[in-house]
């Protein structure tokens, strides 16, 4: 979602950012191959963050707020997975 996208650019750091594409590398694949593994993440990451998203931009329910917790468990989880070394992706970028 478009949110969750400029939510990223604006305020993930190098460190949680790195995180966010190591976990990415290793959840979309699964995604691709499991309908449940698509809809855990779903359920517990992209539903609620979008749903963050959108409050926090004005875009949609002020009631999204109440995923704060979520956002702060995936920043930390992120940050957790980003470790100290660049991250090459799989497309060469480095981060």
């Amino acid at each position: 979602d478009a949110v969750v996208r400029r939510f990223r650019d604006e305020n993930m750091t190098d460190l949680n950012r790195r995180g966010y594409y190591k976990l990415s590398e290793v959840l979309v694949p699964m995604m691709r191959k499991s309908k449940l593994v698509k809809g855990l993440v779903r359920l517990f990451m992209t539903d609620p963050l979008v749903a963050y998203g959108r409050a926090y931009y004005g875009t949609g329910s002020k009631l999204g707020f109440i995923f704060a917790p979520v956002k702060n468990f995936w920043l930390n989880t992120f940050e957790l997975l980003g470790g100290k070394h660049e991250f090459i992706r799989e497309n060469g970028e480095v981060i």
